[in-house]
C-alpha cells in the first residue's frame, strides 16, 4: 500500500514553470485527506519550493535543492547539507570567465552577478528574485558575499551549448569527489532547450534524503512511490518501491520506470495516484 508519494515538481507536478492542473490539485488532495504524505521532492531551493508546499496546503516535510535541504513550512530545516565556502568560491573561480550563467544559493536566497535572459528566465520559474545581499534586491559581485558566515547549500550552472556542458564536464573531473553535479533539463522563454546543473555536497541526492525522510516517519521504501522526469530523479527510484516516469520523461528514466503515465500537462501524477494508490 502506497502511504507516500515523492514528486518532482518542474516536467512532472509544474506545467510550464507554474501551473498545477485541477485533476493534479485534487488527486493530491484527495490522497491527503486519505491519510496519505505528499512529498515535494524537488531541484528548486526552499523558498522557491515553499511555494508550491504552501499552494497546496502541505505543512509536512519537503525536499529541497536536490536534497540539501529537508524542511516544513514555518519551522527551521530538519536536514541541511551545506557547501563549504572554499569551495563555493572556487566553483565561482572556475567559471568566471567561462560565459555560463552561475547562479549560488544560501539557505535563504540565491545571487548572481549577471542578470542574463537565462537567469531572468529562471527567475521567473522559480517565482523567485536573485539578491546580491540579504537587503537589495539586485546582482552584484560574488566577492562581496564571502566572509560573511553564510550557509551556502548549492550552485547552479546554466548551459546552452555542447561547448559551455563540455566545461562543466572537466569541472566534475577536476572536482570529483568534492561535489555532486546532477543535472536537469530546462527551456528558456525563446524555446531554447537549456541544461541546468545543480551543484551540491558529494553526499547529496533526492534518494539519499528520500531515505532520510522514510526513516524519520517510519515508511517502508515499498510503501513509497517516487513520480519524476528527469536525470535527478534517478536517485528517488533507487529508494521508492513504486517508481513512475510521465510521459516526458528522460529517455533513461523511462528505462528504469515501474510505470509510465501521461505527461505533466495532462495530469500525469493524478493517473498516478488514481490508478496505483
Amino acid at each position: 500500500m502506497i502511504k507516500l508519494i515523492a514528486c518532482d515538481l518542474d516536467g512532472t507536478l509544474l506545467y510550464k514553470g507554474k501551473t498545477i492542473t485541477e485533476k493534479n490539485l485534487a488527486a493530491i488532495a484527495a490522497f491527503v485527506a486519505a491519510g496519505g504524505i505528499f512529498v515535494i521532492c524537488t531541484g528548486r531551493f526552499t523558498q522557491s519550493g515553499e511555494l508550491t508546499a504552501r499552494l497546496l496546503g502541505l505543512n509536512n516535510s519537503h525536499i529541497y535543492a536536490d536534497g540539501c535541504v529537508i524542511k516544513s513550512p514555518l519551522k527551521e530545516p530538519d536536514y541541511l547539507f551545506g557547501i563549504d565556502e572554499d569551495l563555493i568560491q572556487k566553483i565561482a573561480a572556475y567559471l568566471v570567465n567561462s560565459d555560463i550563467d552561475l547562479e549560488l544559493y544560501d539557505d535563504k536566497y540565491f545571487y548572481v552577478e549577471n542578470m542574463s535572459p537565462f537567469v531572468e528566465n529562471h527567475a521567473r520559474v522559480l517565482g523567485v528574485p536573485p539578491f546580491c545581499d540579504e537587503l537589495v534586491p539586485e546582482v552584484g559581485s560574488f566577492t562581496n558575499l564571502f566572509g560573511q558566515k553564510r550557509q551556502w547549500i548549492k550552485a547552479v550552472a546554466i548551459m546552452d551549448t555542447k561547448q559551455k556542458k563540455a566545461i562543466i564536464t572537466q569541472m566534475q573531473n577536476d572536482f570529483a569527489g568534492l561535489l555532486n553535479f546532477s543535472p536537469a533539463h530546462g527551456t528558456a522563454s525563446d524555446g531554447t532547450d537549456l541544461l541546468y546543473c545543480n551543484i551540491t555536497h558529494p553526499s547529496v541526492s533526492k534518494g539519499n534524503a528520500l531515505k532520510l525522510l522514510l526513516k524519520d516517519l517510519k515508511k517502508l521504501p515499498q510503501e513509497a512511490m517516487a513520480i519524476g522526469d528527469s536525470f535527478n530523479d534517478q536517485t528517488m527510484f533507487e529508494v521508492a518501491g513504486t517508481r513512475i516516469a510521465m510521459a516526458n520523461a528522460h529517455p533513461d528514466l523511462l528505462a528504469l520506470a515501474d510505470h509510465i503515465v501521461s505527461s505533466v500537462e495532462n495530469s500525469g501524477v493524478a493517473e498516478a495516484i488514481d490508478k496505483l494508490v
